[in-house]
């Protein structure tokens, strides 16, 4: 009898520790003892995350050396993005290490057979990999503004190993070797109907601005947008409270000019009539975040802040732990401006600081007046780096407008 006694206090104890274990792994103390970390906001890449990774442009070029473009065409580069993505997220889980290379091989490279991803500024390839929900087998710590997926072999040769080829942001040219094949989805990006796009190197009016810009053959079709500012209820105004770690209930709040503040231990929200939302706090935070989870954080209140808008990452600038960001709002595939919709400022894993203009933007039946290229680039001048067509806004409504990047 004793020793069934004692055998019953042995397995008594294994099941009490095998308990505490499981309960470490599974998180189920971490709730009882109040121990659990601060979550990092992430958002499932198949969602509404996914536009922020948009290229402002994605070319597609034939071995016969036409090129096809998604530029300024919201439908054109949702359906393209739909494919050419696959690829990219697969060109970059099997890509090889980096090699440098000449200039003259990467411009042969986006010249010819291939795919080619543009982005209005330095992305880190880091990012890509994590919107993308891609693993890499090797490290990736460049910014780039161009990705190509060069098909030298050619796409119909399903056999051939693609090369991935980028430019960094500080002007370094790279290829990595071992691309699995992306045949399959450039079948489907040939069978879209896109218009018909070339590179500023292979155009001598165009060698001025900067060689690699995407630039349509003829200038897009736009209708002006009626730009209004929303009101915010105040079941609204309690959603951004606790969004921004504030309480919705206890927050004290005044009015300010033209701003309503709500206000609680170092943390300030204001929201002015005209649409502007500012928050900013002295709380400071202790957790490290690579460059793609602070972009999550960021892009993860923007949007129910902004949710009827559409926003896209325009400038990461890293300092250390700090983030700060500027978004673009981006209407039929083209950013509307003048200057960032929104800034956020993450350090440490927390959002320190915020800046949104909330905007709602409707497409009127009347066609704006575009430029011929040509023309806006004589009008630019000798110092324009680089050509691009973006909303204006201009009071009560945007127009559509070639805008110069100046060197």
């Amino acid at each position: 009898m004793q020793r069934i006694e004692r055998a019953k206090l042995i397995l008594l104890a294994v099941l009490i520790v095998s308990g505490i274990v499981l309960g470490y792994f599974t998180g189920t103390f971490s709730d009882i003892l109040q121990f659990e970390a601060e979550p990092v906001p992430t958002l499932n890449v198949a969602g509404k995350f996914a536009p922020a990774a948009y290229p402002y442009a994605i070319l597609i070029s034939s071995a016969a050396g036409e090129h096809r473009g998604a530029i300024y065409n919201a439908d054109d580069l949702s359906n393209t993005w739909n494919a050419a993505s696959l690829a990219l997220g697969e060109a970059l889980g099997t890509a090889g290490n980096a090699i440098s290379v000449r200039e003259e091989e990467f411009r042969a490279a986006v010249g010819g057979e291939g795919i080619v991803f543009a982005y209005r500024f330095p992305i880190q390839l880091e990012v890509l990999l994590n919107w993308l929900n891609v693993n890499g087998t090797v490290s990736f710590e460049e910014a780039t503004n161009m990705i190509c997926l060069s098909a030298s072999g050619g796409f119909a040769n399903s056999a051939e190993n693609y090369t991935l080829y980028y430019q960094t942001d500080d002007g370094r040219f790279f290829k990595r070797d071992g691309v699995s094949s992306v045949n399959g989805y450039a079948n489907a990006l040939f069978a879209l109907s896109l218009p018909s796009v070339y590179f500023a190197f292979e155009d001598p009016d165009c060698h001025l601005i900067n060689d690699y810009a995407i630039l349509p053959d003829n200038s897009p079709k736009l209708n002006t947008l009626n730009v209004k500012i929303p009101q915010i209820p105040k079941a609204m105004v309690r959603e951004i409270l606790s969004e921004l770690g504030m309480n919705p209930y206890n927050s004290s709040d005044y009015k300010d000019g033209d701003a309503t503040v709500y206000a609680e231990s170092g943390t300030t929200l204001k929201i002015y009539d005209y649409g502007l939302i500012e928050y900013t706090t002295k709380s400071e935070g202790y957790i490290s975040l690579s460059a793609a989870e602070s972009i999550n954080l960021a892009y993860s209140v923007l949007t129910k802040l902004a949710e009827s808008n559409e926003l896209q990452l325009s400038e990461c600038n890293v300092t250390g732990s700090r983030y700060e960001m500027k978004f673009d709002y981006i209407h039929n595939g083209m950013a509307v401006r003048p200057g960032a919709s929104a800034t956020v400022v993450v350090d440490g894993g927390r959002i320190r600081s915020l800046s949104v203009t909330l905007r709602e933007y409707e497409t009127t039946p009347d066609a704006g007046i575009l430029l011929p290229m040509r023309q806006a680039l004589a009008a630019a001048g000798a110092d324009a780096y680089s050509m691009e067509v973006i909303y204006e806004e201009q009071g009560n409504v945007a127009v559509p407008v070639w805008i110069a990047q100046k060197k």
